[in-house]
């Protein structure tokens, strides 16, 4: 199941683009089937869903964060997919629908009146219950632009549990921690944290909860925007024991054993 989310942003809207096709037919072994779309949030305590409207098969719709009901506004929006209406999976259980070579994906967007930038990509089902750790490896960051840090984490369980995102040097040296929520799309600004960044490579790392992380810059004109991603650990490896690499990397910045 492919779990997408709205990039909110304070002076930008956010949309997201649902394709209910396959990007390579000959490589897509599922038999399309109308969708039927849904936004959903925690109110740390349980799942509160909105139907969209259904997505026929070979068909794609953008849905903008703003034409969704008014109580979402402030509501970090994950969008996700039944077969049938009024079928809202509260347990979030995995879907074997989308699945192909290459993956099969949304288009998530930042835009405001003068330019926009989007980013391909969804939050993986596959990790909605497992204890995940994170390391992100970022050489994005910008002094002269405005720059920020996105923590995308979602759950199985709806409650939202605080935890700590560290920001560290190529010394090893704790520069920032960054407070962050399960089922949330965490933000921060990193030109306001207390901490001048002139290298160009950081590491972003938490030993409780992982997600997806993401970097959006901007230029101060809001005419230039920008929104990368790193891949896990695991992707860094082409051939052998990724698994194994990726614990090595892993325990490298973690100083801890990750099982």
């Amino acid at each position: 199941m492919n779990i997408y989310f709205f990039l909110d942003h304070y002076d930008s809207s956010s949309s997201i683009d649902i394709f209910n096709f396959p990007p390579n037919s000959k490589f897509c072994k599922d038999v399309l089937k109308d969708i039927y779309p849904y936004a959903f949030y925690s109110n740390g305590e349980e799942w509160i869903y909105f139907e969209l409207d259904k997505i026929k098969k070979n068909e794609s719709r953008i849905i903008k964060k703003n034409d969704l009901p008014k109580e979402t506004r402030n509501e970090s929006v994950f969008v996700s997919f039944s077969f049938k209406t009024n079928e809202f999976n509260k347990s979030l259980e995995n879907q074997n629908y989308m699945n192909s070579s290459p993956q099969w994906r949304s288009n998530t967007k930042i835009f405001n009146n003068y330019t926009s930038t989007s980013y391909q990509g969804e939050y993986p089902a596959s990790i909605l219950s497992k204890n995940i750790s994170l390391v992100s490896c970022s050489p994005m960051i910008q002094s002269d632009f405005e720059t920020y840090f996105y923590m995308i984490n979602l759950t199985d369980n709806p409650k939202k549990i605080k935890f700590y995102v560290s920001v560290m040097n190529t010394e090893f040296k704790k520069i920032a921690q960054l407070q962050c929520f399960t089922n949330t799309i965490n933000i921060f600004d990193l030109n306001k944290l207390d901490y001048k960044f002139t290298d160009n490579f950081y590491v972003f790392k938490s030993d409780k909860f992982g997600g997806v992380p993401l970097y959006f810059t901007k230029s101060p004109d809001k005419k230039r925007m920008g929104i990368e991603h790193t891949h896990p650990p695991l992707e860094y490896i082409f051939s052998g024991d990724r698994s194994h690499f990726q614990k090595l990397k892993k325990k490298h910045w973690l100083d801890e054993k990750i099982n």
